[in-house]
């Protein structure tokens, strides 16, 4: 059975796109998963959906006695229901460590940035795995996202840079993209 890799409750657009391109990696990696997500996508997640042809990952409201991969998270208080009887396999995110806690040793890259998706493509990177264009697009939007066009106090610089090597791979402009993602003219 594929191990899920998840994001947070009330999924954001990070959260989504992380746990699709995490999936990807993972996947690449040899490992069987599949993307989840604990609530259908915003209207800004489904517009980088649609923009970069990703597709929204199945909804799963219940995680026990299922094997993870927590995205964008490592909260108790974000997890779904049914997660005391889980396994995590793997963390990555950009907040503080949470009080997840593991019966074995895991893969974990936590890394002080402002979104999850800086630390993925850094993922791909460290393992030479080929970043997809459209995931690379709906990366960039994440990050984009999550940083308020690089104004939010938890931007760094490794953000802006993997945002503007992103905005080259899928051949799109950083200011057109993010005036896209925050005038709600999609």
């Amino acid at each position: 059975m594929a191990a899920l890799v998840l994001g947070h409750m009330n999924p954001d657009t990070d959260s989504i796109i992380s746990a699709i391109a995490a999936a990807d990696l993972y996947s690449k990696r040899g490992f069987e998963v599949t993307p989840a997500a604990q609530g259908a996508p915003t209207p800004e997640t489904e517009f980088v959906l649609k923009k970069f042809g990703l597709t929204a990952p199945q909804v799963v409201e219940d995680v026990a006695g299922k094997d993870l991969y927590l995205v964008d998270y490592s909260d108790l208080a974000q997890a779904p229901k049914g997660m005391d009887s889980a396994t995590v396999l793997g963390i990555v995110d950009h907040h503080k460590l949470g009080d997840v806690t593991t019966s074995s040793p895991l893969e974990a890259w936590i890394w002080p940035v402002g979104c999850t998706g800086t630390v993925l493509k850094n993922m791909y990177d460290f393992y030479g795995v080929e970043l997809p264009k459209a995931i690379a697009g709906g990366l960039l939007c994440a990050i984009l996202s999550d940083t308020v066009m690089f104004k939010s106090p938890t931007c760094t610089q490794r953000d802006i840079d993997v945002a503007n090597r992103m905005a080259r791979i899928g051949n799109v402009s950083l200011d057109a993209l993010g005036q896209m993602i925050f005038s709600g003219d999609r």
